[in-house]
């Protein structure tokens, strides 16, 4: 393992920081991927296509995000259980209609917005940029989606 020059206790607590990140952004990616599944009604279309968008940029996220964990030095779960464990995401079975679906989505990238924050801020504390780097675009991307879906519902 390359050293990165981090310092070790800041370092493993961006680690399991970002581990929770990981987990929520993967229930996120299949909370987004059972509604585009799942959607119905007048507006079908547009929002099936826009949920592949956003399922996909979440795959990217979860890649990202696993990979530097591995570079900080830690194990990146590959299981359903473990990612299951570290989400703050919660999954639902079925929405009631599609602005339930679009608020759900909402909500849960503010979450992930509020712990990349964190640990953003954690990471800048010990001159970790590759992880500040890494949060910057996702807050940016996630932030823009939070007030895509927000005006879509109003």
């Amino acid at each position: 393992m390359v050293d990165l020059n981090l310092d070790k206790t800041t370092g493993g607590e961006v680690r399991e920081l970002l581990l929770q990140l990981l987990g929520s952004t993967f229930a996120l990616y299949l909370k987004t991927l059972g509604i585009h599944w799942n959607v119905k009604g007048g507006n079908f279309h547009g929002i099936h296509m826009w949920t592949d968008e956003q399922y996909e940029s979440l795959q990217d996220d979860v890649d990202a995000i696993g990979e530097r964990i591995v570079q900080l030095g830690g194990r990146a779960p590959a299981t359903f259980e473990e990612m299951s464990h570290l989400s703050q995401v919660q999954l639902v079975r079925e929405f009631r209609d599609t602005s339930a679906m679009l608020r759900a989505l909402a909500d849960d990238h503010a979450l992930l917005v509020r712990l990349a924050r964190k640990i953003s801020q954690l990471a800048a504390s010990a001159s970790d940029s590759g992880t500040t780097s890494l949060l910057d675009s996702f807050i940016q991307s996630h932030e823009k989606l939070i007030w895509m879906l927000s005006k879509s519902i109003e």
